[in-house]
């Protein structure tokens, strides 16, 4: 049990609980009653600050250490990446920023999904000049140090989102999970103008018809892994909320994002000015248990999630940057 527990800390910590209840880290939980209208009252795109805080390239290194009673160590690594950035989005004609802050302006290329039909292929690329932007976002957590040693489980989850670059609306995301025997695929996709998703879950050892699951969801929504980046295009002040619309395992959740304050913290990537944001996904929220979701980011124009903390069940989970590079 003990085994299972710890494990499932390891990757409900990562991606900053980007995946903070996947299949293994507990059983999704039933939305309150008042989340599905809210959410909806939270539909409408958003504005995002533009230029971008980030671009293609960007990969963020973080070291992940557990603690609880006797047991405490580095147990694992996560590494976001922003993969491309197809088409600047419509209507941002300023200029990329100056590198060195950590912004820039999407390249253009013409978009493909893999899984697009190949008449939809040809009618993207001959009318490029119309066709969405989008951006993708990866994300990979590999197990290492006690906690390998110790239960002898090794851990290689990899998670991905393509979102719209217009207003980040999510369009598909998925999960590869492989921890010890469990080799499994979950994926999402939305309809945006049918207001609806659809959920699968596969065995990738034992293929076969995969489990599908549909149901309403709002126009705009995020999944854990584009919620972070999201985030980081807002303007976020002391004593402010914003309200972020969720799909996961085909249902729709709410949780809100509320800046504590101004803090110093100093990480192995470097000492930075943040602001600490309190996410409240715990309670029923997203996560039926007690516990909480620190998050501290750069204060300046890049907002680089520099670190990370989660406590619940007596135990802690900290997730902080020790690498940050932009490639290409």
């Amino acid at each position: 049990m003990f085994n299972r527990r710890l494990s499932s800390y390891l990757v409900a910590s990562s991606l900053f609980a980007v995946a903070l209840i996947t299949a293994v880290a507990s059983s999704p939980i039933q939305a309150p009653a008042e989340a599905v209208p809210k959410a909806q009252a939270a539909s409408a795109p958003p504005r995002l600050n533009r230029p971008l805080p980030f671009g293609p390239g960007e990969v963020l290194t973080y070291n992940i250490a557990f603690s609880k009673l006797i047991f405490s160590g580095s147990i694992g690594q996560l590494k976001l990446t922003v993969k491309n950035g197809l088409q600047p989005a419509r209507n941002d004609s300023r200029p990329a920023s100056d590198p060195s802050k950590g912004t820039r302006k999407p390249e253009s290329e013409t978009s493909k999904e893999s899984s697009a039909a190949p008449a939809q292929v040809s009618r993207r690329a001959t009318s490029v000049a119309t066709a969405p932007s989008t951006i993708e976002f990866g994300a990979e957590v590999v197990s290492k140090g006690f906690f390998t040693w110790l239960f002898g489980i090794k851990i290689e989850d990899s998670y991905g989102a393509v979102v719209s670059s217009d207003d980040f609306g999510l369009s598909r995301c998925w999960k590869d999970i492989d921890q010890g025997d469990l080799h499994r695929r979950y994926e999402t996709r939305v309809d945006r103008e049918g207001g609806t998703v659809s959920y699968s879950e596969s065995d990738r050892k034992n293929p076969q018809s995969p489990k599908i699951k549909t149901g309403n969801c709002p126009r705009w929504v995020l999944d854990l892994l584009s919620a972070v980046y999201f985030i980081r295009t807002q303007e976020l002040k002391e004593g402010s909320q914003i309200s972020i619309p969720l799909t996961d395992v085909g249902q729709t959740y709410v949780i809100d994002v509320v800046p504590v304050k101004h803090e110093d913290v100093e990480v192995e990537a470097g000492r930075f000015k943040t602001l600490q944001l309190d996410l409240k996904i715990f309670d029923g929220k997203y996560i039926r248990r007690s516990g909480q979701l620190l998050v501290w980011l750069s204060d300046d124009a890049r907002q680089l999630p520099v670190r990370a903390r989660v406590k619940s069940s007596g135990a802690t989970v900290n997730i902080t940057l020790a690498h940050y590079e932009r490639l290409g």
